[in-house]
């Protein structure tokens, strides 16, 4: 660590994460590769990207519905728990990790790629998520 950031006494750094000189560094780090790499302008990107490819899907799958979200913390709604169950199976076989909402009990899918994903990645979500609905609606 930086001379300058190492101001604590021993006794203040007491809490889990609160007044934390190594995560602060590692967060200066962080904010300077997300600033250095234009990280945001490609979340602004790709995201629309991916917005439209799963308002696409929901026109074309009668299960999907709801398409929401913000950035890359997008999601849609199935028609229940067990239907959001077998797709997250299926999308896994499929080559894609997608998660539940309210730990398996709600009926939204949430589709969250890394902040670094790119065109061509989202691209590929995109195919294997339309691959994954064809074969929820076949069984």
């Amino acid at each position: 660590m930086r001379k300058e950031l190492d101001v604590l006494e021993s006794w203040e750094h007491s809490t889990t994460s609160g007044a934390n000189p190594l995560a602060l560094v590692a967060l200066e780090a962080t904010v300077k590769y997300i600033r250095d790499h234009e990280i945001l302008e490609n979340v602004a990107i790709v995201s629309k990207i991916l917005r439209d490819g799963l308002t696409e899907l929901s026109a074309f799958f009668p299960r999907v519905s709801n398409v929401k979200g913000i950035g890359l913390m997008l999601a849609f709604d199935l028609p229940s728990a067990a239907d959001v169950a077998r797709f997250i199976a299926i999308s896994r076989e499929n080559g894609v990790i997608v998660r539940g909402s309210r730990y398996g009990f709600g009926n939204t899918v949430k589709v969250r790629p890394p902040l670094t994903t790119t065109e061509s990645d989202v691209h590929d979500i995109l195919t294997s998520l339309r691959t994954s609905l064809q074969q929820l609606e076949s069984e």
